[in-house]
């Protein structure tokens, strides 16, 4: 996906998503904390579909860091002979999170974005290896530090509505000099002949860490955290999930502590609801933050107690995006 001024150029260069700081409490809604969805048609130079990216997510599981992009066309083909029209993508990251350091994202160098990252890391498909379904990490040196695993799908969630082909990729930690997984990163797309589409088309996606929930297709933060009567402290991490509702572990993967829901109801009341149910006497304190609008909502439990059902229905009076 070279751009016409420079051929080669443009695929040793980087397109990141970035991740934006979470202090303390508050993100700031300007950021794509975990996810950015990309317009529809804003492909550059009519490269049609194939290349049209639409939803870019970016998180923290166990080990590894998950990025997940889709494409509006429900059957691009992966690179594997080098023939135009095989879809090659290119993530640049943004480790250290400190735009001055690292090198030029994709999008930046050909003029079409403004990520305000400095890629420290790249994964680029022009070099996936087909047969074992895997493409090498490289540095700011362009060395090879480790080695994604890819898996492809079909995506129909809330955030994709039409067929779209979801490409996963698991990059060790390892691979990104251990580090921690809050990164910022960009999505770029194209082909071997031509630049397709940069998401996000400004700015930057950050990761979510694993006790970072994102629900309402990214709209809604949730953490929770806990302490027991042995001293023992920890975060509720996902089980399971949908866009609307997450099961939370507190200790182990097989004892699911509680259940998490985001409901929209603006379509029959100004609200949206948090409803929680737990089995579970720790003690734990819960926030669910409207990441557009900055409205926080807090649920504890005293330690001890048997924690009671949470039916909060005036919980985000935030519908049209107003406080």
């Amino acid at each position: 996906m070279p751009s016409p001024s420079a051929p080669r150029l443009s695929l040793l260069c980087t397109l990141c998503v970035t991740a934006f700081a979470v202090c303390s409490s508050f993100v700031s809604a300007q950021s794509n904390l975990g996810v950015a969805h990309d317009p529809a048609g804003d492909t550059l130079d009519n490269a049609g579909a194939a290349y049209d990216l639409r939803t870019v997510k970016g998180s923290v599981f166990q080990d590894k860091l998950v990025i997940e992009f889709s494409v509006e066309n429900n059957d691009p083909q992966l690179p594997s002979s080098g023939a135009p029209g095989e879809l090659v993508m290119r993530f640049d990251i943004d480790a250290d999170q400190d735009p001055g350091t690292g090198f030029v994202a994709t999008g930046d160098f050909l003029g079409v974005a403004n990520s305000g990252i400095g890629a420290d890391f790249a994964v680029d498909f022009l070099n996936f290896d087909s047969q074992t379904q895997t493409v090498p990490v490289t540095n700011e040196a362009g060395a090879n530090t480790g080695v994604a695993a890819v898996f492809t799908g079909v995506s129909l969630t809330d955030d994709a509505p039409v067929p779209t082909r979801l490409v996963i990729v698991e990059i060790p930690l390892a691979a990104l000099g251990n580090d921690d997984g809050r990164v910022d990163f960009t999505v770029a797309s194209g082909d071997l002949t031509s630049f397709g589409d940069v998401a996000p088309n400004a700015g930057f996606v950050t990761s979510n860490l694993e006790h970072e929930i994102l629900l309402q297709n990214g709209r809604f933060l949730v953490t929770l955290e806990w302490n027991d009567s042995s001293g023992g402290s920890g975060f509720g991490l996902p089980y399971i999930q949908s866009n609307d509702s997450v099961m939370l572990y507190f200790f182990d993967r097989n004892n699911w502590e509680m259940l998490v829901k985001v409901l929209d109801t603006c379509s029959f009341s100004p609200f949206f609801w948090v409803f929680a149910a737990a089995a579970t006497d720790v003690q734990y304190r819960m926030e669910v933050i409207d990441l557009l609008t900055g409205v926080s909502r807090v649920y504890e439990n005293p330690l001890d107690n048997a924690a009671p059902a949470i039916n909060d229905t005036a919980a985000f009076p935030t519908c049209g995006g107003q406080v």
